[in-house]
């Protein structure tokens, strides 16, 4: 800008200079002018700023005077000369003083008074040592007054802000001299207060609890752990109970009495009855933040009682015995039709739900027997005592698991899991329920989510929850499977347009044997177990389970919340699955024939039947197979010739099957399959430990058993490849 004025104004003088031609006075002159025009411009540039930034630092200055100002207390600066700098409205009304008065001069000098006092020496240890503190202390100015004062360094010495607490320690004060009256009266009546701190975990007490409890103030409870010590063994869940009652209440009060401990008597005969009454405090969100009560020696009172009650026991002792009687049997015919109503219900759907499918199985093996069948029915006849058998097999394995849930023995066993293959490899393989029923499956997962689960387990829950829809959806509905991620949570959520669920079933959606109609006109199969099974399993898992319906016929939507693992990864990174297959992993049939070829199989069960239909199916698979009623008769049997794999029941009268492998893999290395009616995590495991491959529950698919062993022999074959015999 300056540059082109200047040019601009050179120009105008070199236009308008009137030299003689030739002369050497007129470039001169225009040269000095535009020189003067360019300084010129620049001192007033540079002028023009000095001003601007005057300008922008009064502004500052001001915006920072009225802030200071603003404050309502005493706010000063102190030079490291000592002297004032700065005093706010706030500070001239505390010291009384005016803001002329107080400027330019010394601290020490305006206030003498404050030499040799603790403020002196805060005042010092802040400047030297550049350090803010805060302290409270009596105040300089008026004897009666307190003030709380922050000093703080700052670039030119020091600022101290002064707050007046004279009203909060006249209440503090108050509030002690309280405690010091209430102390006194509860000790005069015989009774101490304590107080519990459930952060810091620690009980204090008023200075008479140990002539009240008649314990040593260094052997009063101080902890939690101890607090309940100081009860007698038979009186503490008593106590326990009745505070876990109070916690539950609105108040928070509660009121027991115990017997002191033999270990806290110290001396004394008898029974010491303590009464404690207390008070539980909770914040906003529900927690526990202090626990006050108080606590009196109440024998004596105990005593009186008990004379009093004996004799009103005495006079009364016909009625009241007559009374209670009635009133027993009344409760007890009461609670023996209620039970019986219960047992009566659920045995009648137990019965139903397993004569039904035996009414197909039995009449489909009838006519399997009697009567020459075409391909197509005979087919026919086979998938229904298959699917009938496979839905008794889940009721006895639901049962089987509330029976588990009921005596605290259902195992977990958590690994972290890739949450979509699971429910991926899940949906897949009940599929084809949705497609027999003309239902539209839709899924849709998010590939990356993993969480801390049992596999097992979660393939359950999924599985609960996908048969639900089945069930209760209508030909032609549609089904929603999703997971994903949400709120920092996994979530799976089963969609469906079937029958929906009454309002008033929502409530109770999740407890065991809990149905919508339990008449023998309802529409639907099963016990009720399932959705309290899977409640049950989410639950340990550290999730959450909610059922959503907008009524009858609207459908319904149950979601499972689980928390995630903390990890992202591929599929498959860090998990570990065993090559052979157990009895709950999906099993891909291989498409020869005859795969057991010259597969030597000792088959072991004490049940016959079991034993046939084993030796059938190998057999028919090329397998050379041997077997045995009994581990006994197994052992001599290998003794005289190994065989290359030893298929056995667990269970069996005199050696079971774990003995018999410890026998036979004595000198060599067995392999060797475990049959079991076991079927629990657990007892595959033991299995799995005690040196099985694999652990098939019963009842034992034949496809499965065959793959199984498909395997063993891959295996065997390739060995022999690899290290052929000389």
């Amino acid at each position: 800008m300056l540059a082109g004025a200047a040019t601009a104004v050179s120009c105008w003088v070199l236009a308008t200079r009137d030299p003689g031609p030739g002369s050497p006075f007129g470039p001169l002159r225009s040269v000095a002018v535009t020189v003067f025009l360019i300084v010129g411009g620049l001192i007033a540039w540079l002028t023009h700023l000095t001003r601007t930034a005057r300008l922008r630092t009064d502004r500052a200055e001001h915006r920072e005077q009225t802030v200071l100002d603003s404050i309502t207390d005493a706010f000063v600066a102190v030079d490291f000369g000592w002297r004032f700098t700065y005093v706010n409205e706030g500070a001239q009304v505390y010291f009384g003083m005016s803001e002329r008065e107080l400027i330019g001069r010394v601290c020490w000098e305006v206030f003498p008074q404050a030499i040799g006092t603790p403020l002196e020496s805060y005042y010092r240890q802040v400047m030297e040592g550049r350090e803010a503190i805060r302290v409270e202390l009596p105040s300089i100015i008026k004897d009666t007054r307190w003030a709380q004062l922050h000093i703080a360094p700052t670039a030119e010495g020091i600022s101290v802000v002064f707050r007046d607490i004279t009203e909060q320690r006249r209440l503090q004060d108050s509030i002690l001299r309280h405690q010091e009256r209430l102390h006194r009266a509860l000790e005069a009546a015989g009774m101490a207060a304590w107080e519990y701190d459930p952060r810091l975990d620690r009980v204090t007490y008023s200075a008479s609890a140990s002539d009240v409890l008649g314990v040593p103030a260094d052997r009063l409870p101080h902890d939690r752990h101890t607090g309940t010590e100081i009860i007698h063994p038979d009186d503490r869940e008593a106590y326990l109970a009745i505070v876990r009652r109070a916690a539950r209440t609105a108040d928070g009060q509660y009121r027991s009495q115990y017997r002191l401990a033999e270990a806290y008597l110290f001396g004394r005969h008898g029974p010491v009855w303590i009464e404690d009454r207390g008070r539980m405090l909770f914040d906003a969100v529900g927690v526990l933040t202090l626990v006050q009560g108080v606590v009196q020696d109440v024998t004596a009172d105990r005593a009186t009682e008990e004379h009093i009650r004996a004799l009103n026991e005495h006079l009364q002792d016909g009625i009241a015995e007559r009374q209670t009687l009635l009133e027993v049997a009344e409760a007890s015919r009461e609670s023996a039709e209620r039970s019986s109503r219960a047992k009566d219900e659920f045995l009648a759907v137990l019965s139903h739900e397993l004569r039904s499918p035996m009414q197909s199985v039995l009449g489909w093996v009838q006519v399997l027997r009697t009567t020459p069948l075409e391909s197509e029915t005979s087919g026919r006849a086979l998938d229904t005592i298959e699917r009938n058998l496979r839905q008794q097999t889940q009721l006895i394995n639901d049962m089987l698991d509330v029976s588990r849930i009921v005596t605290g023995k259902l195992v977990f066993h958590l690994v972290t899991l890739p949450l979509a293959s699971v429910v991926r490899e899940t949906v897949d393989e009940l599929r084809p329920q949705a497609d027999v029923k003309g239902l539209d499956l839709e899924l849709h997962v998010q590939d990356d989510l993993f969480v801390v689960a049992d596999r097992e387990r979660v393939r359950q829950v999924v599985s609960n929850l996908f048969a639900n829809a089945v069930k209760f959806t209508a030909p032609g509905g549609r089904i929603r499977v999703t997971c994903g991620e949400r709120d920092g949570m996994a979530r799976l959520e089963v969609t469906d347009t079937g029958d929906g669920i009454a309002p008033m079933l929502l409530p109770t959606i999740f407890e065991r044997f809990r149905q919508a109609d339990t008449s023998s006109t309802r529409p639907h199969e099963g016990l009720g177990l399932g959705l309290s099974i899977t409640k049950y399993i989410v639950d340990h898992l550290g999730g959450s389970i909610a059922a959503e319906s907008g009524g009858p016929g609207m459908g319904s939507c149950f979601s499972v919340r689980l928390p995630l693992a903390g990890v992202r990864r591929e599929e498959g990174v860090g998990l570990t699955r065993t090559d052979l297959v157990d009895d709950e992993s999906p099993v891909v049939s291989a498409p020869a024939d005859r795969r057991l070829v010259a597969l030597d199989v000792m088959v072991v069960d004490d049940h016959r039947d079991t034993v046939d239909l084993i030796a059938f199916v190998l057999t028919r698979e090329g397998a050379e197979v041997r077997t045995a009623l009994s581990a006994q008769e197994a052992l001599a049997a290998w003794l005289q010739r190994p065989a290359d794999v030893l298929v056995t029941d667990l269970s069996m009268p005199g050696m079971d099957g774990f003995g018999l492998l410890a026998a036979v893999s004595r000198d060599a290395d067995v392999k060797a399959i475990a049959l079991s009616g076991l079927a629990r995590a657990d007892d595959r495991q033991r299995a799995l430990q005690a040196g099985f491959v694999a652990h098939l529950a019963k009842p034992v698919e034949p496809r499965l058993l065959v793959e199984t062993l498909a395997r063993l022999q891959d295996d065997r074959l390739m060995a022999a490849r690899e290290f052929p015999r000389p």
